[in-house]
């Protein structure tokens, strides 16, 4: 039998986690997640799922993040890369609008408005399968009608796991540079 550190229960069942090279002994979900998960900056609740990390601190969720005046991101899709994909595009001369739907309410006006500000040309970008928020505001502009173009990108395929982030993006075909020749083929030119 082992003893719990959170709880000091001694159980038969207990179980060891090593995180930095440290083990620590738990006989439940529920100490480990005591014992070791983050809390978050803003609520101090415990952060049980991938949470928000910004300005070297742990957020439960977005609007806790938000309320620090971090700018709210989706699971998987941090700023800095968002910024990164962006940056690329304006690269090739595109002029971009980029919108972060974690980071407001679904809001199919705003959606349409800014389809239009941008001559009618969509780009959704989701680091998860199709079905998402990219059929969201396809279904959006079809329903508001109009000439628009809108090209979903998304996993299409089973994900490979890969030496760095940015090759499984190149594997899935959501790296920067499959970002940015869709967008120079939605705008029809030339790349540079």
């Amino acid at each position: 039998m082992a003893q719990c550190e959170t709880c000091g229960n001694d159980y038969d069942k207990a179980f060891a986690i090593s995180i930095g090279g440290k083990s620590h002994i738990l006989d439940s979900f529920e100490c480990a997640i005591q014992a070791l998960a983050p809390t978050c900056a803003h609520c101090g609740c415990r952060i049980i799922g991938h949470g928000v990390e910004a300005d070297r601190a742990m957020y439960c969720c977005a609007h806790c993040a938000s309320q620090k005046g971090i700018p709210r991101c989706g699971a998987g899709c941090d700023p800095e890369r968002r910024g990164v994909r962006l940056a690329g595009a304006v690269g090739q001369g595109i002029e971009a609008t980029l919108v972060d739907l974690y980071s407001m309410p679904f809001d199919g006006d705003a959606i349409v408005t800014l389809a239009q500000e941008n001559h009618g040309r969509v780009l959704t970008l989701e680091d998860n399968y199709g079905g998402g928020f990219g059929s969201a505001v396809a279904d959006t502009l079809v329903e508001y009608g109009g000439l628009f173009t809108v090209k979903q990108m998304c996993v299409r395929r089973i994900p490979n796991s890969g030496p760095t982030p940015d090759d499984v993006l190149r594997h899935l075909g959501l790296s920067v540079e499959d970002i940015v020749k869709t967008a120079v083929n939605i705008l029809a030119i030339a790349p540079r």
